[in-house]
């Protein structure tokens, strides 16, 4: 009782609240203040006092904000927006950015348990808490208990993400692809996409949700978690994988949080030297160190069958466990 503020309803309703009162909503409006369920509560200093003759009606104020609130939590919860509904109520008030960062810490399964494993439409990650949300700590953890680069792999590439999803049909990946046309045999390179707030996507991953689904702010700036989600997944890949070598494909100004100096980890060649990787220096420095990567590396056998049959028992090990996926491919 006494919490179920309008701004809050959003809230309390994605962590499981059912049952909600008007008691503190009905106080705050009898000594004078006013809700708004996009701003919070606020002062009406200088406005009409409640059950004056001036235009305010507390009774229609306490209605108004509170059937809004309610209508527009069904409507996000009914679209699958409603997370981003809360986080955008954060601003409100302080204490919901701590009940939020609690219930994402406390209640992580119970919100894992009710978030779709799928999706067809792209969501915004704008702020910190964004990082946080079910399906993203999902897909990070599945990476690093699930996912085993295919074996076939021996050349690790890393190459920036892109705003275009899946990042393959991107201008720029295009343009990186162009630059590799001939390069034998491509099909031992392991393009992977280095992304804020999803960390490591592999490239026989793009399709995954939430990996073909997000988008973000792209400023060239890195938080403390969005720099960890990177090294967790970069650890977890050279520790599993085969690779004979790395190309790194990134801007060492913006990427160089990056530690590539881990057990077992192979030899790693940056190839962007001018902090653009889609210029002619940059291109034809990542030809060059990948065709000296692969020298003397033999064709993968049966060539596009294994390639494929390895990509999608990654898929099948993200969706549904590796033991699954293990017996399923093993036919």
């Amino acid at each position: 009782p006494r919490i179920a503020l309008p701004h809050r309803i959003p809230l309390l309703a994605y962590i499981g609240v059912d049952i909600l009162d008007t008691t503190e909503g009905r106080l705050r409006v009898a000594s004078g203040e006013g809700l708004d369920e996009t701003l919070g509560v606020r002062s009406l200093k200088g406005e009409p006092s409640p059950g004056s003759s001036g235009t305010v009606d507390p009774l229609a104020m306490l209605r108004a904000a509170y059937g809004s609130a309610l209508a527009r939590t069904r409507g996000a919860l009914g679209a699958g927006l409603l997370r981003e509904l809360v986080e955008a109520r954060l601003v409100t008030e302080p204490t919901l950015g701590e009940m939020l960062r609690y219930a994402d810490r406390h209640l992580a399964p119970f919100f894992e348990e009710r978030t779709p494993v799928i999706g067809d439409r792209s969501h915004g990650y704008v702020i910190s808490e964004s990082h946080r949300r079910p399906e993203m700590a999902r897909f990070r953890t599945r990476l690093r208990e699930r996912y085993r680069p295919p074996p076939s792999k021996e050349l690790l590439l890393l190459v920036p993400c892109s705003r275009t999803k899946p990042y393959r049909l991107s201008p720029s990946h295009r343009r990186l692809a162009a630059a590799l046309e001939g390069v034998q045999p491509a099909e031992r390179i392991h393009w992977v996409s280095v992304s804020s707030p999803i960390g490591l996507v592999p490239a026989e991953l793009e399709d995954v949700y939430p990996a073909r689904h997000y988008d973000i702010p792209v400023t060239g700036e890195w938080l403390e978690s969005e720099r960890r989600f990177v090294q967790e997944g970069f650890d977890h890949l050279v520790a599993t994988g085969r690779y004979r070598a790395c190309v790194a494909h990134l801007d060492p100004a913006e990427y160089g949080f990056l530690a590539t100096d881990r057990p077992g980890a192979p030899p790693i060649e940056w190839t962007v030297a001018d902090g653009r990787t889609t210029s002619p220096e940059s291109l034809r420095a990542l030809r060059s160190a990948v065709e000296r990567a692969l020298e003397g590396i033999s064709p993968v056998p049966r060539g596009p069958l294994t390639v494929v049959r390895e990509g999608l028992h990654e898929i099948a090990a993200i969706q549904f466990g590796r033991s699954a996926a293990d017996r399923l491919f093993s036919v």
